[in-house]
């Protein structure tokens, strides 16, 4: 041990510190310092005399004055420790209560005023004035922690007396009191104020609370022990250093004292000091000091009570244990000093002293012999309702051993896809697991009234022309005979039979067979389209219709798509069910007589079906009765509810369970969803019961919850038999409403009472205790018996464990339900909780529900099908193959054929290509690609690539890209000599050596990009490719509108997406909340549960570009359900229901994107009548940019701004900007990588950035592009595979694997090239970056030699951000404004950034010395940027402020058609309001206009 005060001498010469020190008559046992926080810990050996609190507080504060530390805590411990109540009265009473009452001024006066003296091993305390009993208990509780933290043992504090006050003086120390509250809380709140800020980063809520960790974490090659030894070699090594010794335990780090006190994290606030708490363990961070010597771990540590965010040094290998233990989360018992940190993050946070790896606490599991099935459970795709992951419900279900579980969220299906994708995982982990999803929907169901006419979609159904059908069973259940007569309505006005139908069907479950004979599906899918092609698209009417159709459509469903020789066979007409005519008429129908329909028929001699006859002859008289010119007349007429009606609020609403049984099931479900969302969304998607018995084949139907027909009409019958069970079992028997809709239903729904014990809290509902929940469902179990329904008991789950109803909580209040706090518990729940639940109805029936039902329907659903199809589903063009090919052979024949003869290199490559291409199925996407383009040129449109497409050789040739993949190489435009580089010469074609033509003496072209095509396809052709298009925004729609010419709007639809809870969302959903609540939480907390909200379903949209294409031999409905985006009818677009994503590798999506680059193109070739194509790349001017300002010719000597690449695509920005100025590329390569790294993610910044920097490498050979890591690896003799293999992996973040870093460095690959690609976690593709790079500089050619012209088109296409107001009113106007909008540049919001960079380019306009001239009425354009003349332009009228381009245009329209007279004049033929024409005057625009017309009455005498 050591004095104090030669510890004190050993790092300050400080007297007053040395004095403080030399009061105290302790020694040093033990220092620990947190260097990040700057904090100290002394544990000072008292061993015969108690040092006096005041030396203490005098010790304290001379240290962080001395050593600029912010905090000082002080343990005392030994021997002259024998009584600690005396040392707590006495000699350390002072020095306690400063340290118990810093920062609040409440306890600080409290304590002025109280008595201490020890007594029996207490302290005993005593108030002279009332006081608080609530701050007392505070004060007492603070000592006594504080004792137990700072000293040998915990003191008890005893309140054995409040002295009571009365009257004046009482109310006079009351007052005296308050006032020195306010003075001691004004002292601190103001040297509060003067603390300095930290140099460090805030960590605020706003900051990304799931940002990715620093490598090497998660990489699998790398250690924090490698990476110290070479952050080491770069500092200076202190040799007056220890080496920290790693600890030994592999699952444990530091010391755990058990004797300090356990806590829940909930529980713990500033005044918790240090504690041990148990929790799972994710890691936010982990960085290296500057030293290198220690590892900085953030981690986040979570129990079921709260979160808090914790802070650990570590040396190298212990962070490497910890990682390995941690990184993909785990739990430990953490020991830690838990307060609110004031310096740094300004938060409660958790200071570890010890960790140690610990089990995950055991979950629930379901150990009952035979398991349910739960058939009503929801996920996040409930909008706002539910919080489970749909993964982790199958997950959860599976792990308790149950054989299947439903997905049913409301209304939607949206979670098929990640069912099924789990539900295959699962599998794969479990190879003897056969559990599967069962794929379902909780409905909206709607009673439209009786209903004779089915319709499945909108549409017209004459009664002119319609078809008579009869389907019954012959002799066996898959024997049928099909008959129907064919009705037409001749030119006369008569009808007459165009044709019959008698055909035989057999078929079997699995597979179908003709009359007997085996395997031939084939006739009987003959016969199938022959029935279909006998109906066509006439309404088929019958007896027994609905079930006659589903029949044919079960056998239609047993082609087997995926093998892709036939396709399913489907019958949809409009369907007439005879009966319910009958029941219309209310009357038989009559029996044939020709004399009768002689007037009807032109003939009736022929000889018919009987039973077809009469069907014929009651539709007929229906018609005639009625007077029906339309089949929905019929259902008028029967009083079906129309679609108003159906959409009204007032009708009532049923919850309804919907499962497929199998794919037809499947197809009938994803109808039925479509038009409810389509057809009748009404707040929810609602589903009339005639569209659900239409597509009722294939599918089980539940009643659901207490919002179900069934509960309902149940608890109806409760009611008005005055809650008494025998009465209602009775009344429900005597009910012909259960016959009426029984038909529906294939079993009845009970739930746990506490789903329904909100009932209880309504003094309405009429029930009042449990035991009315529980005869509720013995009430609905006894109705299953009588009508013959099995009854299930499910658990509507909401969330999978009790705790995380809390989530679920939060959504409620954000949507301001009243009873949030009081929310059921629904959540999923073990076969043995089940059977607790329904133990009131006997342990027989229990059992019935809860397990023999639930496996009775789960044993009818064929568990084989997908949400779609497996395989890929292109459309169909014969010729498509043969069009690519004749293509980009003619075009390489017209740019490479010297003297007739391909280049070798060009025809290998082409060759390599196209087998590749057409072998693997996508010559329909590169033959759709190329009519887009080919039809946007035509119009005048180019069209920019995007993605990897550039990489391939057909693409370029096709005109699909105006990337050259091929090597750099030299072309001659007359003879097409070609002459290719060595590969790695030159990194861009465009960089070569100005050549002349050996032959012609012409000056050749420089092309070709030297880029991969395995890059877009991969080297089997096994990657599946996208072909992304940059159209210009102005022809977007146009080619949208092309697509569906090509392929029909019945098969084209725009690419659905799901928007959910982002983190952003979900916090400020929680922050929200808490400030509603009153409530203080810390950033981990917020991160603790906000993570339970993202995800949550909040709307659905639309992806900006995306079209996806349906083959014509199939229908969307076999994919996915469609919708209108976010449900607007008025949104003028159908989308896919499911996410594209979930079906990227199934049908065809086309990436149709609109872009800035296009149309300023455009607009610039029009303006200079120059074919931007003809543009030299690079030219020399244009490329001084980038190291100069100098070709802008800057004639305003204050112009500060020396960046002169403002206004160019990807280049304008502050990142761009400096990435520019830093690296100054003066090549075109130099470019293209530049637009790669400044595209990519953790590519430039602490990476390429620092190996230029320290000059490892240059920019021409840092990774810039994903491809260039493939060729070079290639280069090193690496083979093509793993080459390949290695730059997925890094594009995306993946890192590399130990086998691949040996393998590269065992080539040769340099270090800080592996490095590199470990920290890359997204990378650009060379073609993309190649292809912005052109453009770019296409446009830069027009800004240096046509600059008017150039700022025209840029500020036309951002005409709406335009402020007329101040843009157009000089420079100094325009300098102010960018100015201001600078200040606080990165917290502005996207739209003032977008400013910011107009006025900067308005800025650079003006220091060239071209201006603005005055807005015009009659000359200024709607909305385009006119040049008047040499450095004058004239805006056009939407520039002004609040004057949008519509109002411009109904302006410009109204004054070419005849000049305006007046200003009233141009409002009323305009139709602008007032405010509008505030604006127009103030502009200047109207100073030539009067107000109105002046009459003078004196000229007319």
């Amino acid at each position: 041990m050591v004095e104090l005060t030669h510890f004190v001498r050993s790092f300050s010469d400080n007297d007053r510190l040395i004095n403080a020190a030399s009061r105290i008559p302790c020694v040093i046992k033990r220092v620990m310092m947190d260097v990040r926080a700057k904090r100290m810990a002394l544990i000072l050996s008292c061993p015969q005399t108690i040092p006096d609190g005041k030396d203490l507080i005098a010790l304290e504060a001379d240290l962080m004055d001395a050593t600029g530390i912010s905090g000082v805590r002080i343990h005392l411990e030994g021997e002259a420790f024998q009584d600690i109540s005396e040392a707590v009265a006495g000699p350390l009473r002072d020095w306690i209560l400063t340290c118990v009452t810093r920062n609040d001024p409440m306890l600080l006066s409290l304590v002025e005023d109280a008595g201490f003296c020890a007594k029996g091993g207490k302290v005993i305390v005593s108030f002279a004035i009332p006081s608080d009993p609530v701050l007392v208990t505070e004060l007492s509780r603070k000592i006594e922690r504080f004792s137990e933290q700072h000293l040998p043992a915990r003191c008890n504090i005893e309140i054995v007396s409040i002295a009571k006050s009365t009257g004046r003086v009482a109310i006079e120390q009351v007052r005296k009191i308050e006032d020195q509250w306010r003075c001691e809380a004004r002292k601190i709140m103001s040297r509060q104020s003067k603390e300095p800020e930290s140099t460090e980063p805030e960590l605020s809520q706003k900051s990304n609370l799931t940002k990715k960790l620093t490598p090497p974490f998660g990489t699998g090659s790398d250690t924090w022990e490698k990476q110290a030894e070479r952050a080491s070699s770069d500092v200076r090594t202190d040799k007056t250093r220890m080496k920290a010794k790693p600890e030994n335990n592999d699952l444990a780090w530091g010391k755990i004292d058990e004797d300090f006190p356990k806590a829940l994290i909930g529980d713990m606030d500033e005044t918790t000091g240090t504690v041990i708490f148990e929790g799972k363990i994710e890691i936010e961070e982990m960085k290296l000091t500057k030293s290198g010597r220690k590892i900085c771990a953030r981690f986040f540590v979570t129990d079921d009570t709260g979160c808090i965010p914790c802070i650990r040094f570590f040396s190298p290998k212990d962070a490497d244990r910890f990682v390995h233990s941690f990184s993909s989360g785990g739990y430990a018992a953490v020991q830690a000093d838990v307060c609110f940190d004031a310096r740094y993050t300004k938060d409660l946070s958790a200071s570890v002293l010890g960790i140690r790896s610990i089990d995950e606490p055991e979950k629930r599991m379901d150990h009952s012999p035979v398991k349910r099935v739960e058939l009503h459970c929801h996920s996040k795709m409930s909008e706002k309702d539910a919080v489970i992951n749909v993964s982790e419900l199958m997950e959860e279900a599976a792990r308790m051993g149950h054989r299947a579980c439903a997905l049913t969220d409301h209304g939607v299906v949206q979670g098929f896809p990640e069912a099924s994708e789990t539900v295959a995982k699962i599998r794969k982990n479990h190879p003897y697991s056969s559990f599967s999803a069962i794929y379902g929907m909780e409905g909206y169901l709607i009673d439209d009234g009786p209903c004779s006419v089915y319709f499945p979609e909108q549409r017209q159904a004459s009664v002119s022309s319609f078809a008579v059908l009869r389907v019954g069973p012959i002799g066996s259940e898959t024997t049928a005979q099909v008959r129907g007569i064919r009705i037409d309505r001749n030119s006369e006005g008569s009808f007459e039979i165009t044709g019959n139908l008698n055909i035989a069907l057999s078929f079997q479950e699995k597979g179908m067979r003709d009359e007997g004979s085996e395997d031939k599906t084939g006739e009987v899918f003959e016969k199938l389209l022959r029935i279909k092609e006998f109906i066509g698209d006439r309404p088929v009417c019958g007896t027994g219709i609905l079930p006659a159709l589903g029949m044919l459509r079960s056998v239609g469903f047993q082609a087997d798509v995926e093998k892709h020789d036939r396709y399913r066979v489907k019958f949809n007409p409009v369907a007439v069910e005879i009966s319910n005519l009958e029941n219309m008429l209310g009357e038989k129908k009559p029996k044939r007589d020709n004399n009768a329909c002689s007037d009807l028929f032109s003939d009736c001699s022929q000889e018919a079906d009987s039973e077809l006859w009469g069907d014929v002859m009651t539709v007929i008289d229906s018609v005639v009765r009625i007077g029906a010119k339309d089949f929905s007349e019929f259902d008028e007429a029967a009083g079906r509810a129309s679609e108003d009606q159906i959409l009204s609020r007032k009708q009532p609403v049923y919850h309804i369970i919907i499962l497929a049984k199998n794919l037809l099931g499947l197809y009938h479900l994803y109808r039925l969803v479509s038009e409810s969302h389509l057809r009748y969304f009404s707040h929810r998607p609602r589903i009339p019961k005639s569209l659900l018995r239409y597509f009722r084949e294939g599918l089980i139907v539940g009643s659901a919850c207490e919002r179900g027909e069934i509960f309902k009409r149940i608890r109806m019958h409760y009611s008005l038999s005055n809650s008494n069970l025998k009465k209602a079992c009775v009344s429900v028997q005597q009910d012909s409403y259960f016959d009426s809709v029984t038909d529906i239903y294939d079993y009845f729904e009970v739930q746990p009472i506490t789903n329904n014990s909100f009932f209880l809290r309504d003094p309405e509902s009429g029930l009042e205790s449990e035991e009315d929940l529980m005869n509720l469902n013995r009430l609905v179990v006894h109705a299953g018996e009588h009508f013959g329904k099995p009854v299930c008991a499910t658990t509507d789950a909401h969330f999978l464990e009790r705790r995380d109803g809390e989530f679920r909580k939060y959504l409620l209040l954000d949507m301001e339900y009243k009873d949030a706090e009081e929310q059921a518990d629904l959540y999923f729940r073990t076969t043995e909780e089940m059977l607790t639940e329904f133990a009131y109805l006997g342990e027989s029936k229990a059992q019935e529900v809860v397990i023999t039902n639930t496996n009775r329907i789960a044993d009818q659903i064929d568990f084989s099908i997908q949400p779609f199809p497996q395989g890929t589903f292109p459309p169909i063009i014969e010729k498509a193959a043969d069009e690519i090919t004749r293509v980009a052979r003619g075009a390489m024949y017209e740019q490479y054929a010297y003297k007739g003869v391909p280049s070798p290199v060009v025809e290998e490559r082409l060759n390599k290509e196209l087998n590749s291409i057409i072998g693997n199925g996508f010559a329909i996407m590169y033959y759709i690609a190329y009519m887009l383009v080919k039809k946007s040129n035509e119009d005048g449109y180019i069209v920019g690539s995007r993605g990897s497409v550039g990489s391939s050789l057909v693409a370029t040739l096709c005109g699909i890209s105006e990337v050259n993949p091929l090597p750099p190489h030299y072309r001659c435009p007359k003879c097409l000599y070609s002459e290719f580089t060595p590969s790695g010469t030159y990194g861009s074609g465009y960089d070569m050596p100005h050549k002349d033509c050996p032959n012609c003496l012409l000056p050749m072209i420089r092309d070709g990009q030297e880029i991969p095509f395995e890059t877009f396809l991969g080297f089997y052709g096994d990657k599946q490719p996208d072909i992304d298009l940059n159209f210009s925004s102005e022809y977007q729609s146009r080619a949208h509108h092309f697509v569906e010419e090509l392929f029909g709007t019945s098969h084209t639809f725009r690419a659905g997406t799901i928007g959910c809870f982002a983190e952003k969302n979900a916090v400020a959903v929680i922050n929200k909340i808490s400030e509603i609540k009153g409530e203080r939480i810390n950033r981990a907390e917020v991160r603790r549960r906000s993570q339970g909200l993202i995800g949550v379903k909040r709307t659905t949209g639309q992806h900006p570009g995306g079209i996806v294409v349906v083959p014509k031999e199939m229908d969307v409905y076999e994919f996915t359900p469609i919708q209108y985006p976010a449900n607007k009818r008025d949104a003028g677009v159908i989308t896919t229901h499911f996410d594209f994503n979930a079906m990227h590798d199934t049908i065809l999506k086309l990436d149709i994107l609109g872009h800035y680059d296009p149309t300023v193109l455009r607009m610039l070739g029009d303006l200079t009548g120059i074919d931007v194509r003809t543009i030299p790349i690079p030219d020399p001017k244009v490329m001084s940019l980038f190291v100069s300002r100098e070709a802008l010719e800057i004639k305003d000597e204050n112009y500060e701004n020396m960046a002169a690449t403002l206004g160019l695509s990807e280049m304008g920005t502050f990142m761009a900007r400096d990435m520019i100025a830093e690296t100054r590329p003066s090549t075109f390569f130099e470019l293209v990588q530049l637009m790669g790294l400044s595209h990519g993610t953790d590519v430039w910044k602490g990476n390429a950035q620092d190996l230029i920097r320290k000059g490892v490498c240059t920019l021409e050979n840092v990774i810039g592009c994903r491809d260039s890591i493939m060729t070079v690896l290639i280069q090193k003799g690496i083979s093509n595979k793993e080459s390949f293999d290695i730059m997925e992996r890094v594009r995306k973040g993946k890192g590399l694997l130990p086998e691949q870093e040996s393998t590269m460095r065992e080539h040769g690959v340099p270090e800080w090239y592996i490095e590199s690609c470990r920290k890359i976690k997204y990378m650009f593709p060379k073609a993309h970056a190649a292809a912005y790079a052109i453009s770019s500089l296409r446009i830069a050619w027009f800004k240096v030699y046509y600059p008017e012209e150039y700022y025209c088109a840029f500020f036309s296409i951002r005409a709406d951000e335009f402020d007329g107001e101040s843009m157009c009113r000089g420079i100094h106007t325009v300098r102010r404004k960018r100015k201001e909008l600078h200040e606080g540049f990165s917290s502005r919001k996207p739209t003032e950034k977008a400013q910011y960079y107009l006025y900067e380019l308005i800025e650079e306009m003006y220091a060239r010395g071209i201006e603005f001239v005055p807005f015009d009425l009659n000359q200024s354009h709607a909305e385009k940027f006119i040049k008047l003349d040499k450095g004058k332009i004239l805006p056009p009228i939407n520039a002004i402020t609040s004057v949008s381009t519509a109002m411009a245009r109904a302006i410009c329209f109204a004054r070419d058609r005849k000049p305006f007279g007046t200003r009233e004049e141009l409002m009323i033929r305009s139709g602008i309001g007032p405010s509008a024409l505030e604006k127009l005057t103030a502009s200047g625009v109207l100073d030539a206009l009067p107000e109105s017309v002046q009459i003078d009455l004196f000229s007319l005498l």
